[in-house]
């Protein structure tokens, strides 16, 4: 009976992995099939937006080619426009059958000349260009979409031309959207029945493998009647209006006679971005048809169960009758022993897991973090800098002052270190060269301040006058890392810590064998501890990630391996050895530098320079809105602060000439700084824009706001590199 009960059991879960698996697979193969009509949306989308990007620089090619201008002047003076026409004819007879009609229109909205090419659109109804709105408007890009006949559209391209700051006119090229369809839509195949469709911004079906669909805006009907349409397809359009790209699974609804209707689909869509305005492309192909292959593929998985099944069996049978019942439980033994073994192992997968999701969570709020760090030293800089210039009949104050400065400074870098951990970037660009002799004493000078009465800190250092090529630092991380790994060795006892350097000529030079000798002299730092030692085994894998002798949650297992790495990144290695019960030492290897290192900057002198420019200033950070106002003001700037950014807007749009220059904080409610910057550039262009952003690489990542800002400047705040941008971009525009 037992071994019946067995059977139906192990049956039973047999059917249970075989439909786990079955679907498994099923979502695979769906999931594929949506990263694939995404890529290929996304391609269309990619050739729709070069296409008409190409054919609206044409137009500016043609427009700002020479004698072209003159020619528009000789219109104007009534003296024709045959050498207007000239020009015309020879740019369509360049441009084959891509532009159905070629229009002329002067600064007045007057349609000049007109061309149309063969085939042409019939009944095409000029007044829907509304020439005289595009001149108003001085604009240039994809203009509007425009029905020339039931079920057929038109797309007008824009191209407003200038002499210097005066408007010239515009020339208007409109493309026939089946001609288009047909040129970059229809060779595309989607699968056996799948298709491409084109949709405006106000969703609009504009370019359609059925005539009957185009001209259909199913986003106003279901925003009409949600009741007749499926939850999910209401979704689908509300994703495709509010994201650039994206997948889904929907029920289809299309006009009467669609044979879709009420099929599953799967789509995936892409934006076609140009000048302002959009369209989306959608690659559509039946949930059947996407599956198709994942069916055909279960038949073979389930010959491959099946098979299986009956081998599985037939042994059941085998070793039901051969076995005893010590046989069978010997055999149950080592099963559960397997089984236990997998849980050990799956359990110390997890944990590794969970705590390299920590790490992940750390770095995803260290950059929130930094950001809070950076306001909160932007007043102790700026305030520390003002001090400075306070106290000039003070030598002793001033030293203190700049003593503040200098660690304010090393906060700030490490500050920087912690963003650049968040976002697992280089930092190349601070790389210096950097007096090993002053790096010593500066990491000397820190461990002494953290490290216990019980632990006495030695040093023996060479005078070496090198430097090595690198980021201070990253260098001052790797010294306290190692003195902070020695006082752990020894916490519980105290001892000694000894810090040395010497000098290592290329030729007594030897490098292990895992490394490449290199022509360069190194220097040598070693750390050495007398506490009680690592056993061979250990040491093999000290500089591995993650692996910790500590208890569980009094360490993370990375100090040693960001330590190395950092070393290696310096062209350098590190070197490790041990005795139980007499210590450890490790030895910090880097090539050298004979060059003389730049001083650090200091907190220099800066005059009272008197400026008359008038300076808007926008921060939502009070403290820091009420410093740099501050600052601006004593050098003699007509300051118009505010923590508004939408009133800064008001401000400028009141009184464009009134201001010389806007400074803006990046990271403000309701609107960010490089949005602002955007609209105050509509308003006017040449009016200069400084960011101050603690998250610079943010304030960059989206280039159509970052271009209208002139300068991008880090927090905290330097007030003297402030000043000095400030003064540029005001000499720049005078």
């Amino acid at each position: 009976m037992a071994i019946i009960l067995a059977s139906v059991l192990f049956i039973a879960l047999f059917a249970l992995a075989f439909t786990s698996t079955y679907n498994t697979y099923l979502s695979t193969i769906v999931s594929e099939r949506q990263q694939l009509l995404l890529t290929l949306s996304r391609s269309v989308s990619s050739n729709l937006e070069l296409y008409l990007s190409e054919q609206i620089f044409d137009m500016d090619v043609l427009s700002g080619s020479p004698g072209f201008s003159e020619a528009m002047d000789a219109y104007y003076q009534h003296e024709g426009s045959e050498a207007l026409k000239q020009y015309l004819l020879t740019y369509l007879l360049s441009q084959s059958q891509e532009l159905s009609r070629m229009y002329l229109v002067d600064r007045d909205g007057n349609i000049v000349l007109r061309y149309s090419h063969y085939p042409a659109i019939e009944g095409f109804d000029e007044q829907a260009l509304d020439a005289q709105a595009l001149v108003r408007r001085g604009m240039s890009g994809i203009d509007r979409v425009i029905e020339v006949g039931p079920h057929h559209y038109a797309v007008s391209l824009v191209n407003c031309f200038y002499s210097g700051e005066k408007l010239l006119g515009a020339l208007i090229g409109v493309i026939d959207l089946q001609y288009l369809y047909d040129l970059m839509l229809a060779p595309v195949k989607v699968g056996e029945h799948g298709y491409l469709e084109v949709k405006d911004r106000e969703g609009r079906v504009i370019m359609h493998p059925s005539a009957q669909t185009i001209g259909e805006n199913f986003l106003e009907a279901v925003e009409r009647e949600p009741e007749n349409y499926p939850a999910d397809y209401f979704a689908l359009l509300e994703e495709q209006y509010r994201d650039e790209s994206g997948t889904a699974i929907y029920h289809h609804d299309g006009v009467p006679g669609d044979p879709l209707i009420g099929q599953q689909m799967l789509q995936a869509y892409s934006r076609v971005n140009i000048a302002g305005n959009y369209w989306i492309v959608s690659a559509i192909v039946t949930f059947d048809e996407a599956t198709t292959t994942g069916s055909e593929g279960i038949w073979q998985i389930s010959i491959i169960y099946g098979a299986l099944l009956l081998l599985l069996l037939a042994s059941l049978g085998v070793i039901i009758y051969l076995q005893n019942y010590r046989q069978r439980l010997e055999a149950q033994t080592a099963y559960l022993r397997g089984v236990n073994s997998s849980l050990e192992e799956l359990n110390r997968s997890q944990e590794q897991l969970l705590h390299y999701q920590k790490l992940q969570t750390i770095g995803t709020f260290s950059s929130g973090i930094t950001h809070e760090f950076n306001n909160l030293l932007t007043p102790i800089l700026g305030y520390t800098e003002m001090l400075h210039d306070h106290m000039a009949d003070d030598p002793e104050g001033r030293e203190y002052v700049e003593e503040v400065f200098k660690a304010g400074t090393r906060a700030k870098e490490i500050v920087q270190q912690i963003l650049l951990f968040s976002r697992k970037g280089s930092d190349m660009a601070r790389y210096a060269l950097v007096d090993i002799d002053a790096l010593l004493r500066d990491a000397v000078k820190l461990a002494k301040m953290v490290l216990p009465a019980s632990v006495t800190l030695r040093t023996d250092f060479a005078e070496t006058c090198v430097s090595v090529y690198g980021y201070n630092t990253q260098l001052h991380q790797v010294l306290l890392n190692l003195c902070s790994n020695a006082y752990q060795a020894m916490e519980k006892s105290g001892g000694i810590i000894t810090i040395s350097s010497r000098l290592i000529p290329m030729a007594q030079h030897v490098p292990p064998g895992n490394i490449t000798p290199t022509e360069d002299d190194y220097i040598c730092i070693s750390v050495t501890d007398t506490g009680c030692g690592m056993p061979a085994d250990v040491l093999a894998r000290i500089f591995d990630p993650f692996y910790t002798t500590k208890a569980a949650g009094s360490g993370t297992g990375l100090g040693l391996a960001v330590a190395q790495s950092i070393v290696e990144n310096h062209g350098g290695y590190i070197t490790a050895t041990s005795e139980i019960d007499k210590g450890s030492t490790f030895a910090v290897y880097l090539p050298v530098c004979r060059a003389i290192p730049s001083p650090e900057p200091e907190l220099a002198e800066l005059g009272d320079t008197v400026q008359s420019a008038r300076l808007l200033l926008v921060d939502d950070q009070q403290h820091a809105l009420k410093l740099v106002k501050e600052w601006l003001t004593k050098r003699g700037y007509q300051v118009v602060a505010t923590n508004d950014p939408r009133r800064a807007l008001q401000f400028v749009m009141e009184a464009p000439q009134r201001y010389d220059a806007v400074i803006t904080d990046y990271i403000m409610p309701e609107l960010k700084g490089t949005e602002l910057a955007a609209r105050i550039k509509k308003i006017r262009e040449d009016l200069p824009v400084l960011l101050i952003t603690g998250l610079a690489q943010d304030a960059t990542e989206n280039p159509q706001s970052a271009q209208y800002v002139d300068v991008i400047l880090a927090k905290p705040i330097n007030f003297r590199e402030l000043t000095h941008y400030l003064r540029e971009v005001l000499t720049h525009r005078a």
